[in-house]
């Protein structure tokens, strides 16, 4: 499983990044490290990553500044906030944006390494328990795959877009988003719904609308190779998103 997971880490100190990126390596997990809250936010968008190491103190982008941001809200990330002041009040701010652990620097190595492995497994818990609480969507999505009038195939339960002898992988939340929108092409789905099906919790249509932005900023980025691809999704202004291909159920 290690193989397949990438975890970020965001750290202004040069010492810490390299220490903590040694310690990641250890677990055998693929790491990429940044100095900044604002080189997390644009590595974020970029690609998908299962875990990030937090520190929640740098200058400029503070790593409050990081998680409040609507594409660190992704039920794809695990978030360990690391900080070297262990204030009552800082770990209550951090922990109201639902991070998974809060370590006070100096950290070990075991601490950190045992602390992405309860990140991980809390995930895949929590992903069985979403299966088992909606058993007739968890049925659905095995057979879940779509060809579109190109030639292009989505498979929403291997996550994979095939066309040609290309092969795009699709996170977990990109691809029930597509599920969503290939199930009722031509249908407005609103914001808050879409958040719901594909986060796992409920906000107001402008939150979601926040949420979902840099998630279809990516996924279109994604699907760059196809022709029209990015044309698929469109944004029905006050209204939400509609998927605009004729699409056919395989």
């Amino acid at each position: 499983m290690a193989e397949n997971i990438r975890v970020l880490v965001v750290d202004d100190e040069q010492i810490a990044r390299l220490t903590l990126q040694r310690i990641v390596q250890v677990g055998k997990y693929d790491v990429v490290t940044v100095g900044s809250g604002e080189e997390a936010i644009a590595a974020l968008n970029a690609e998908h990553f299962d875990v990030m190491l937090l520190d929640l103190n740098m200058p400029g982008m503070s790593g409050l500044d990081v998680l409040a941001d609507p594409i660190a809200a992704s039920p794809d990330l695990k978030v360990i906030v690391l900080t070297a002041y262990g204030s009552m009040e800082t770990a209550i701010q951090a922990l109201r944006f639902h991070v998974h652990d809060y370590l006070v620097k100096p950290i070990s190595k075991e601490q950190v390494l045992t602390s992405i492995a309860q990140a991980l497994e809390s995930r895949t818990l929590l992903e069985s328990r979403m299966s088992e609480a909606k058993p007739s969507l968890t049925e659905t999505t095995r057979r879940a795959i779509y060809q579109i009038d190109n030639g292009v195939v989505i498979d929403c339960d291997r996550r994979v877009v095939s066309w040609s002898t290309l092969y795009i992988h699709l996170t977990p939340t990109e691809a029930k988003l597509m599920h969503a929108f290939l199930d009722s092409p031509g249908i407005v789905l609103n914001p808050s719904d879409l958040v719901s099906f594909s986060h796992g919790f409920r906000s107001d249509q402008l939150e979601a609308a926040r949420i979902l932005r840099p998630v279809f900023s990516r996924l279109r980025s994604k699907l760059i190779p196809i022709p029209g691809a990015q044309d698929w999704i469109r944004n029905v202004r006050g209204a939400g998103y509609v998927f605009e291909a004729p699409v056919t159920k395989v």
